[in-house]
């Protein structure tokens, strides 16, 4: 931000925006909680790989748990059973 405007007033509140923005939304949503302990510095910012890896992981086991209920069912069946259930 300061690269970009240098203006120490539009600095702190564009800051203070994103802070209300990761405050109020961060209940709600699991990457902007990430995000705002990332900028304070409460966890590392490479834990988002961290994160990205766990995602990728827990959606694969409820594929898996969903083809196991539903064997026959086909693979579009199963993407939709898995979006239906991420909704």
């Amino acid at each position: 931000l300061n690269q970009k405007y240098g203006v120490r007033s539009v600095i702190a509140e564009y800051m203070k925006a994103i802070h209300r923005a990761v405050k109020d939304l961060s209940r709600l949503d699991n990457d902007v909680a990430v995000f705002g302990k990332i900028i304070r510095n409460e966890i590392e910012e490479d834990f988002r790989f961290v994160q990205r890896q766990l995602k990728s992981i827990a959606l694969e086991q409820l594929k898996e748990l969903i083809r196991t209920k539903h064997p026959r069912k086909a693979e579009k069946d199963v993407q939709q059973v898995l979006r239906d259930r991420l909704a």
